[in-house]
């Protein structure tokens, strides 16, 4: 008679990867950093530590915490500035989030100054 034990599969392929929101959190945007170089870095920072699996659909929980991680950690006026002006923070996507700030910050050196 033949065995009933059914092989399984190894145990590392079980888990996702484990969350650390800490380093998520410690990735604050520089003063005097581009928006465009802080997404970039938190973006790297945030693959490496959310957890998630990437994915590039804008509503995909990736990109939503992404989001919410970059308007978190951004510069005190920024992260001020974007709550105030963009109604729609709760369900925008990551670019939509950036391209608001770009031309603003192009024409004002109010967000670059020290907080």
């Amino acid at each position: 008679m033949g065995s009933c034990v059914k092989k399984q599969p190894p145990i590392e392929g079980e888990f996702r990867q484990k969350a650390d929101y800490t380093i998520i959190n410690q990735t604050k945007q520089k003063i005097g950093e581009p928006i465009t170089e802080y997404r970039m870095r938190m973006e790297e920072v945030f693959k490496r530590n959310s957890g998630l699996q990437h994915n590039n659909a804008d509503d995909s929980p990736y990109q939503q915490q992404l989001k919410n991680a970059l308007q978190a950690n951004a510069l005190p006026k920024i992260r001020n500035w974007v709550t105030k002006h963009n109604i729609d923070l709760p369900t925008c996507s990551v670019s939509s989030w950036q391209d608001l700030l770009i031309p603003s910050m192009l024409k004002m050196t109010y967000f670059m100054q020290d907080q």
